[in-house]
């Protein structure tokens, strides 16, 4: 898998905000859906959002204000973002189309430019970037079984690890060393780099559907879809160093994703056609 596409895709030179390291967020962004996926604050107050269905556009938002700054369209079969920490990198992954392959896209994260492309024999289904940008985790579904593909954005090589269950979230631990993937039942494994050997995994409750790390490496956030008969999603709140489930936080029938800022102490619930900011 290598990077061979250039001068495609979005562009949205000058996309700058004012936000500033641990202001708060507006308790609700409006965004126009449907939402598909959210990324994680940059430690610039910007973060970008996927939103629509036969057309999809990527939108950057100043979280302190609360304001869309920029959208552009994007390829229709995108379904997962990522950015880095620092703001450099935001990546979007794509399934498979109509005469359209697979691929994991990498843009400047503040300016939206289009940087590179790395086209899959498989759909991506989720993306995460590192902090400082230079490495892109992604799940790939062939149908039957997950992977763990992870890129290097500096030459566009990578390295591919079978996941124990159907993963449908991954994010790199601080430090690269080692990466956490979710399973649609809840369980959260753990991938240890380079030699991409998994550790015994431990459950969070189920089903599982996105997770967010704190940027101490002990706190995850898990949401969970509702179950059968459930009245709602929830997200759970999981120490890492026990691999035990300490606190629930109720969320939004509709939530799809979660996201933490850089200082961990705001976590963005996705909905329907806005971004909520809850306070942890």
């Amino acid at each position: 898998m290598t990077a061979v596409l250039s001068g495609v895709g979005l562009v949205c030179t000058g996309v700058t905000t004012t936000a500033t390291a641990g202001a708060t967020s507006p308790p609700s962004i409006a965004v126009p859906g449907p939402l598909v996926a959210l990324s994680a604050p940059a430690t610039n107050g910007l973060m970008w959002v996927l939103t629509g269905t036969a057309k999809k556009a990527l939108r950057a938002l100043n979280v302190t204000t609360g304001k869309v700054l920029y959208s552009e369209s994007v390829s229709p079969y995108a379904d997962s973002i990522g950015l880095s920490s620092n703001g450099a990198i935001l990546a979007v992954g794509t399934a498979a189309g109509l005469n359209s392959k697979a691929a994991i896209l990498w843009y400047d994260g503040s300016t939206g430019r289009f940087l590179h492309a790395a086209f899959s024999p498989v759909s991506v289904t989720t993306v995460a970037v590192n902090g400082t940008g230079r490495t892109i985790y992604s799940v790939r579904d062939d149908g039957a079984a997950t992977s763990e593909f992870v890129l290097g954005t500096a030459n566009g090589l990578g390295f591919d690890f079978a996941l124990p269950g159907a993963a449908v979230a991954v994010t790199p631990t601080r430090g690269g060393a080692t990466s956490l993937a979710l399973t649609a039942s809840g369980v959260v494994n753990t991938l240890v780099l380079p030699g991409g050997t998994f550790q015994p995994g431990f459950p969070t409750g189920a089903p599982g559907r996105a997770m967010a790390l704190g940027p101490d490496n002990t706190t995850l956030y898990v949401l969970h879809a509702p179950t059968p008969g459930g009245s709602g999603s929830t997200i759970a709140v999981v120490d890492l160093t026990t691999g035990s489930v300490v606190r629930t936080i109720a969320a939004g029938a509709g939530s799809i994703g979660i996201a933490l800022s850089p200082d961990g102490r705001t976590l963005y619930e996705g909905m329907r056609s806005s971004v909520r900011a809850i306070s942890v």
